[in-house]
């Protein structure tokens, strides 16, 4: 399984690629959050991936044993599904997944 921000990467490298916006974010225990929307059919089908919203969530140093980093992942994740639920008004749908490492 590949992730989205990998295959975005790759693509950017290649060619210019119009039709979404990326958005990424430096939060505690140098986690990142990077959020895309891809918004056209074109982008769409480069990406491999369908019209829509794709939030991504990496912290490098969560662990089980410590609560203080996963905490603060779970309050992370909690905001983010709030927040596709409040687009979810605009668009009722909705895919979480959870990726591979």
């Amino acid at each position: 399984m590949t992730d989205l921000l990998f295959e975005i990467s790759e693509n950017l490298r290649k060619e210019k690629i119009e039709g979404y916006t990326k958005q990424s974010f430096l939060g505690k225990f140098n986690s990142l959050k990077t959020h895309i929307e891809i918004k056209t059919d074109k982008a769409s089908k480069k990406f491999n991936r369908s019209v829509g919203n794709y939030t991504s969530l990496w912290c490098e140093k969560l662990s089980p044993f410590n609560t203080q980093i996963k905490d603060y992942v779970i309050h992370t994740l909690t905001d983010i599904i709030l927040d596709y639920i409040n687009m979810a008004k605009k668009s009722p749908k909705i895919f979480l997944g959870g990726g591979g490492g």
